[in-house]
């Protein structure tokens, strides 16, 4: 089982280490900067009937019967984004990505690159100094632009290197098609393949062939807050990375012989505690849509067993209140960051239209930290949803 993330999430780390819920410095973990994984061993009796009694006797356990082993698996989402890389050419991609570059908030941002490319010559060969003066660039670009909530930013592993910090295979930019027939674009076009053989399949052949069921996260509200460029931007992610699985049939990776078959996939709508108690439905519902809109013709709904739409908070950082003076209305009760003191808040509501009708929109998106929760120990975390949610995903094979 696995998940990807699709939305805002800033690639700036803070220097907190573990998340830690009990005490007065509750805060949320670091971003996740590599491949992480959890494996559990679960050992399932059957209740009743003749097979309860053979597997009590003969201990069928020991030799597989009622043995599941669950691997939880979380990796950067930022490195997702890179599957649309396969499908293009060093080419096409340069130009996408230039495009990106020069329109609306992205060409603020992406000024410094810009104007270093224009110094280098048309003629230029491929110089691995130069390269690394333009690739801190397009780095820093990439990493504002995040930062703002965009999504498409490539290559992901600029963002998210772990193991692969330093090294040149990252230094990887798009050129204009002023220098096609240089040395430098060909040396460019020859990394670019690289990367897609030695770093984007790789991840996709150790860590996706064996998985059957799946997570999509889809942060709506933050990307809500960023504005229609950075919500539309979402939406795209979301739509070129679903195309790229298409589940075994057909979707870009289907050329890689070790491609598995995802049975079960969930789209969880996140934070969904950062949203008051009546709004949840919608937020659900506004997934639902969105993913009708991306899937018109049924195509990833149909290739999978069963799916799933619903809104998650895997660990609950506000209370539902509703306000005591008219109008009543329903609140949050938590502590936003930067905030000194947990106090209500109202986020106001989400958009019941898809795609969102924006001068109409009232919704702020509140950053809640977690509170500190000392009976976690003893009863788990709050949460919406993360019941239900695994009992989508493996549910049947413990019953």
């Amino acid at each position: 089982m696995g998940a990807f993330v699709v939305g805002h999430k800033p690639c700036q780390g803070t220097n907190r280490h573990s998340f830690i819920p009990f005490g007065k410095d509750a805060h949320w973990p670091d971003p996740t900067v590599g491949i992480s994984r959890l494996v559990l061993d679960l050992d399932t009796v059957p209740r009743t009937g003749i097979m309860s009694k053979i597997s009590k006797k003969v201990g069928l356990q020991n030799v597989g019967f009622g043995h599941i082993q669950l691997e939880l698996v979380d990796y950067p989402g930022e490195w997702l984004i890179d599957f649309a890389m396969l499908e293009q050419s060093y080419e096409q991609w340069s130009k996408d990505m230039l495009a990106r570059a020069c329109t609306g908030i992205r060409a603020t941002l992406s000024a410094g690159f810009l104007c270093q490319l224009e110094q280098i010559p048309d003629d230029a060969v491929f110089d691995e100094e130069v390269i690394g003066r333009l690739a801190d660039a397009w780095e820093q670009y990439l990493r504002n632009a995040s930062v703002k909530g965009f999504t498409m930013n490539q290559p992901g592993r600029l963002l998210r290197p772990d193991e692969l910090r330093h090294s040149p295979i990252l230094r990887l930019v798009p050129l204009p098609e002023r220098y096609h027939q240089s040395k430098f674009f060909k040396g460019m076009s020859k990394r670019f393949a690289e990367y897609k053989t030695k770093i984007i399949k790789p991840f996709y052949r150790k860590h996706f062939s064996r998985m059957d069921r799946q997570i999509v996260l889809v942060d709506i509200l933050q990307t809500l807050q960023g504005g229609q460029a950075v919500f539309e931007e979402m939406t795209e992610a979301l739509a070129l990375t679903l195309r790229a699985f298409n589940y075994g049939k057909g979707g870009w990776l289907s050329h890689l012989p070790w491609i598995g078959k995802t049975t079960h996939v969930l789209f969880a709508a996140t934070k969904a505690d950062h949203v008051t108690r009546h709004d949840r439905a919608n937020l659900e519902q506004l997934l639902r849509r969105m993913l009708s809109a991306l899937d018109s013709d049924n195509r990833l709904r149909a290739d999978v067993a069963r799916h799933e739409v619903m809104a998650l908070a895997s660990v609950r950082a506000t209370k539902d209140y509703r306000t005591e003076k008219s109008p009543r209305r329903e609140v949050l009760h938590g502590k936003p960051a930067g905030e000194p003191e947990v106090a209500q808040w109202d986020p106001g509501n989400l958009p019941l239209d898809y795609p969102p009708r924006w001068p109409d929109l009232c919704f702020h998106f509140y950053n809640f930290e977690p509170t500190p929760m000392p009976a976690a120990r003893l009863e788990g975390f709050p949460s919406i949803n993360l019941g239900k949610a695994l009992d989508f995903l493996i549910g049947e094979d413990i019953r």
